[in-house]
């Protein structure tokens, strides 16, 4: 098709549009449905779901345990529907010798402001997977585990879709701590 086809056709469906936006009903459908797509998948917001976090050092405990705090905050600009969070433990002797004597033995959180109770939805010896109902943006938690041995890294993934997770380095002054 040429160049002056083409045109021809935009002409005519644009006047196809102006006639049918002269009928109100039609309009209000027209208006009513664009309306809802922008409201729902919201185009021009930059993504805000963002979640930040920082890495405690390990403190050793008087009953032989270790105690690993993580705080993790909604640094974002929106509140986060049921947030999925994996905590995992890096418990490998070497590159491919798993340490099968490390065990996560308890778990303990601090939330403020309280945004209802966390569910563990799966644990392993070295992973516990946490589901968090409600996230709200500027809010923040402190995850405490108690495990057997110190010297492993700890990382967190989430099954949250359009999540960003960003570790951030221990500081004296984190939203935990202040």
């Amino acid at each position: 098709m040429s160049e002056k086809g083409w045109i021809s056709v935009l002409k005519q469906m644009l006047h196809l549009l102006y006639r049918l936006l002269q009928n109100p009903f039609i309009a209000a459908i027209i208006i009513t449905g664009l309306t809802a797509y922008v409201y729902h998948t919201r185009p021009f917001e930059p993504p805000g779901t963002q979640i930040s976090y920082s890495v405690e050092k390990y403190i050793n405990e008087p009953d032989g345990s270790y105690m690993k705090g993580i705080c993790v905050w909604n640094s974002g600009s929106k509140d986060i529907p049921d947030l999925d969070l994996k905590y995992y433990f890096e418990n490998y002797k070497s590159v491919d010798v798993l340490d099968r004597e490390f065990n996560i033995i308890n778990r303990l959180i601090n939330a403020s402001p309280k945004f209802g109770k966390s569910i563990v939805v799966n644990k392993t010896d070295n992973s516990m997977e946490v589901s968090y109902p409600l996230f709200t943006r500027g809010s923040h938690f402190r995850e405490q585990f108690y495990i057997n041995k110190p010297s492993y890294p700890i990382t967190i993934s989430s099954g949250t879709t359009n999540l960003d997770i960003k570790p951030e380095a221990p500081a004296t002054c984190d939203p935990c701590s202040c």
